[in-house]
């Protein structure tokens, strides 16, 4: 409660959370659908009247030592899109690289930001912007090519902000590698489409499963045929046990 209180009234300024595994008795999952929702939790005061809730428009950007949430392969495929989970990113190559971010950093907090909204709001023609952003994401598209899943045109959206983002901040005078971000999206989306492939996640969970246990009363394998049969108990308790809430999803 009080991380998100705490972004109450951002708009447009990231906002950091350093070290979150820290934090143990914390609902990561909810935390991460109230970020999203830009909205506290409604609550009543003490005379049942409503209180009046925080609300923002930013992105959280999380460090950890570990990872924030484990793989959401077999819950929300929601979280995939909210949560983007990078690892080992090289932030800075020397001591000195790190000291001069800080320096221009504490130099400059903030001026950069201000040039972009003040180009957005007075001197940038919505309609080009809107073009640029649609580029940005037929770019994604193709880079992504046939390896797509069900959450990639939310996914490409995202990159397309991010990427047409960093090319205003390159013609600004901040020295960005931005196809080496694409490429850093490209491989992201890779990872989730994998993870959220809930039909493959599913059979290589149940087949990891009957390999383990040939021989339990639930399952009958056909050695002629090379195929096994699982009761229906047996089939929902394997999925339920790994993390699979929905079962007939996966059925279908």
């Amino acid at each position: 409660n009080a991380v998100l209180k705490s972004l109450d009234g951002k708009r447009g300024i990231a906002a950091i959370f350093d070290e979150s595994t820290c934090l143990t008795s914390f609902n990561r999952e909810v935390f991460i659908y109230s970020v999203a929702n830009e909205q506290e939790k409604r609550r009543m005061n003490t005379d049942c009247s409503l209180k009046k809730s925080g609300t923002w428009i930013t992105i959280l950007i999380i460090s950890s030592e570990e990872a924030f949430m484990e793989d959401t392969h077999n819950r929300h495929q929601g979280l995939a899109v909210r949560l983007h989970k990078y690892y080992n990113l090289p932030f800075t190559n020397s001591r000195e690289h790190a000291d001069a971010i800080h320096r221009f950093s504490c130099e400059n907090y903030g001026i950069v930001c201000y040039k972009v909204a003040s180009w957005l709001m007075c001197e940038a023609d919505d309609d080009d912007v809107i073009t640029r952003y649609n580029e940005e994401c037929n770019y994604m598209r193709e880079l992504i090519g046939s390896n797509t899943c069900s959450l990639s045109e939310r996914l490409i959206n995202q990159y397309a902000v991010i990427l047409l983002s960093a090319k205003m901040l390159r013609n600004m005078g901040v020295n960005l590698e931005v196809d080496k971000i694409a490429e850093f999206f490209l491989e992201h989306h890779s990872t989730v489409a994998k993870a959220t492939d809930l039909a493959k996640n599913a059979y290589e969970t149940l087949m990891a499963y009957i390999s383990r246990n040939p021989y339990n009363p639930g399952i009958k394998n056909m050695e002629d045929k090379r195929e096994a049969a699982i009761t229906e108990t047996l089939f929902i308790d394997i999925l339920h046990r790994n993390g699979f809430r929905d079962i007939k999803i996966v059925a279908d």
